[in-house]
């Protein structure tokens, strides 16, 4: 249910971003955003190692991984079509390999550690995105392929962790409880 939400914000938020050439970023935007894209899916993939996540390491892995070759082989399929012309005239352009790449470690985040690590990391991807938009670097439409594979590609491999989750329990009735779901096996 929190993944659903989280989509619909996201999908809204680009909904209402401004279109490209509305305005023009600053250097200083462009290197934060280009800094982003790599902090996000690095520090996704350097906190496994800190929480001795050896499963989750191997999920990322999977999730990142399978991310980066379909979009790049998609990028290299669609460079000799209208699609692959970025608004700035260069090639390359659809799908975004920067937003699949931020999206992928953002989507590694939300759901394998949840929501406190995951919407740091989506409104980083958002900010990136719209840097790569506004720059001309990318249409909405590459950036909403790459994120919707990443995120669809975490969803495939990637479980909660620990294997243990709480959920609070609520009835109309005025009862409520706790739910405890536990996976077994690695």
């Amino acid at each position: 249910m929190k993944s659903k939400l989280l989509l619909a914000v996201i999908l809204l938020l680009v909904w209402r971003t401004p279109q490209a050439g509305a305005s023009h970023i600053s250097s200083e935007e462009y290197i934060a955003a280009d800094v982003l894209t790599g902090v996000v899916p690095l520090g996704a993939f350097w906190l496994t190692y800190l929480k001795d996540d050896k499963p989750g390491r191997k999920q990322y892995l999977w999730s990142m991984g399978t991310s980066m070759v379909v979009i790049t082989s998609a990028r290299v399929a669609f460079n000799e079509h209208e699609w692959g012309e970025r608004p700035n005239g260069h090639p390359y352009g659809f799908p975004s390999g920067h937003a699949v790449f931020i999206g992928a470690g953002a989507a590694f985040l939300q759901d394998r550690y949840g929501w406190k690590w995951g919407v740091p990391a989506w409104a980083a991807a958002y900010y990136t995105d719209w840097v790569r938009v506004e720059d001309e670097h990318h249409k909405w439409r590459d950036i909403v392929v790459a994120t919707a594979f990443a995120f669809g590609s975490s969803k495939y491999f990637v479980s909660r962790y620990p294997d243990a989750t709480v959920t609070p329990l609520f009835d109309v009735g005025g009862s409520f409880g706790l739910q405890l779901e536990y996976r077994f096996g690695a």
